[in-house]
């Protein structure tokens, strides 16, 4: 454990594509508020890595920090509050370590999860050797969960809702997406730890300063709809019951929009028609994708009855749309088919094992 950076996972790491979504296969009002408006939306398609999200670039820099700092040291295993990304991403990240060193001391994931998962997410979880399942009551009873077994169990404790090594890690996503899209005029990104979203934003605008058109990127964060429920910890529920700011993304954030779950489903289910057969166009994403790329259109739609959209044009005169796709479909079939949406089964197992070959 003499050289602490050769176990940066990240350095190296395959940047998420980006990839244009074909408007017509949305369903209305979607399209339309596309077409009128001349808006090309891009999905980030952050899945395609082996731990199959986004999560792996916060999962891998936590780690790798960590290590530098010596977290690791006293603990057998690392802890966490999650909705299921960030933990299997850990999981992955550890996995890699111990196969470079076996001695490496952390052995396992605990993971403490709300008892609303979705059935998908914990049967994902129950299946990795190295994560070890908790439940808590809600996202606020596993924050202090994971604090009393670490305090108690002597467990390294990652703290991704106030460590600074999470948005720190998006550096190379954001840089990705302005180079792909130089005349981006709008990013969504749903927020959860808001991680992603003050990871991503405030490095695409700065890579895109200066620009003549348009001037700036408007930046949109897309949360559940009050009322609405996911499964798994959500940031602002979390954080505000047990009386702690988390991280500091609504500054970064130009409006706030909030997308109910079956709009999200079917948002998500819709890309699934783009292109199934061709890998490079084809989008596999879940419903996260399907809050971000929602909302952004919501936002869109309250820009343009306050005549504020057309700032966001090109020199061509379109609408540049960028949304983080974090994750895949899979894990949240239950919840698909609840809302009457089949899932293919094309996927999952051999769709995962996949990407953990190919990355």
């Amino acid at each position: 454990m003499t050289e602490p950076s050769r176990y940066d996972l990240n350095v190296g790491r395959a940047l998420p594509r980006v990839v244009e979504i074909d408007v017509r296969v949305l369903p209305e009002p979607w399209r339309g508020i596309c077409e009128r408006n001349r808006i090309r939306p891009h999905a980030v398609l952050g899945y395609e890595n082996e731990a199959g999200s986004i999560k792996i670039w916060p999962a891998g820099n936590i780690i790798a920090r960590g290590i530098e700092r010596g977290e690791h040291l006293k603990a057998n295993a690392v802890v966490e509050s999650s909705s299921g990304n960030f933990v299997e991403g850990l999981a992955q990240v550890l996995r890699q370590i111990l196969e470079r060193d076996p001695a490496f001391p952390v052995k396992r994931v605990v993971a403490v999860v709300s008892k609303s998962l979705q059935p998908g997410k914990v049967a994902a979880l129950r299946k990795n050797d190295l994560i070890a399942i908790e439940f808590a009551e809600d996202a606020a009873d596993a924050m202090r969960t994971v604090e009393k077994m670490a305090g108690e169990q002597g467990y390294w404790y990652t703290r991704q809702y106030w460590n600074a090594d999470n948005p720190a890690s998006y550096r190379p996503v954001g840089e990705a997406i302005a180079r792909v899209l130089p005349d981006l005029g709008m990013l969504a990104c749903g927020v959860g730890s808001g991680g992603t979203f003050l990871g991503v934003v405030p490095v695409v605008r700065a890579a895109l300063a200066g620009r003549a058109a348009p001037e700036r990127v408007h930046a949109t964060a897309v949360a559940v709809a009050p009322g609405d429920s996911v499964g798994g910890v959500r940031t602002e529920i979390g954080l505000q019951l047990n009386g702690k700011p988390g991280l500091p993304w609504r500054p970064q954030a130009d409006d706030v929009t909030y997308v109910d779950l079956a709009t999200a489903l079917n948002v998500s289910a819709a890309l699934w028609q783009q292109h199934p057969g061709d890998p490079a166009r084809r989008i596999l994403v879940g419903e996260s994708s399907g809050f971000a790329l929602a909302g952004a259109l919501l936002a869109a739609l309250q820009l343009e009855a306050t005549g504020r959209l057309e700032q966001l044009r090109n020199e061509e005169g379109e609408i540049v749309l960028a949304f983080i796709a974090p994750d895949t479909r899979e894990p949240y079939r239950e919840e698909y088919e609840k809302h009457g949406i089949t899932v293919p089964s094309l996927i999952h197992s051999s769709f995962v094992e996949r990407l953990k070959a190919t990355y």
